[in-house]
């Protein structure tokens, strides 16, 4: 009898390990699928939108838009931003300070210019005011100048 028992507990518990395997599978399986293409969802919501809320929007609010976000792109690049770069940096890890802080787009391409022009040991390091998205010769400029008193 004990046998037996043992048999029919080994196999319930087979098969809910077997269960629970496929929903496990299932939901990892769901998941990629949704990773590979995140629009998934997206064209049935767009579906249901009434018609008139896409196809009737005023074409001057669409100007207004594009008016506002210009000058929104000129005031971000026109931006300048004061970051305190700590003193013990390399150019590498300013470089990548400063595209955590948004001054430059990227870290990497901005440390290679960096080296380009052979400064890599003069950038100066403390309070700083930058431009944000400047041209890379403008921020290096700031950062190679010698303070004035």
């Amino acid at each position: 009898m004990k046998k037996k028992e043992k048999f029919i507990y080994w196999f319930i518990g087979l098969g809910c390990g077997i269960m629970l395997s496929g929903i496990i599978i299932t939901f990892i399986g769901l998941n990629l699928k949704t990773i590979e293409n995140p629009n998934i969802n997206q064209q049935k919501i767009v579906d249901d939108l009434p018609n008139e809320s896409i196809m009737e929007k005023p074409i001057t609010e669409d100007k207004e838009r594009q008016e506002v976000s210009e000058v929104e792109q000129e005031v971000r690049e026109s931006a300048y931003k004061w970051v305190d770069i700590p003193s013990e940096y390399s150019a590498t890890q300013i470089s990548y300070f400063l595209e955590t802080e948004g001054i430059v787009d990227d870290g990497v391409a901005f440390r290679n210019y960096i080296a380009e022009q052979k400064k890599t040991t003069k950038l100066r390091t403390g309070n700083q005011y930058l431009p944000m998205n400047g041209e890379y010769d403008e921020i290096l400029n700031i950062l190679t100048a010698q303070p004035s008193n």
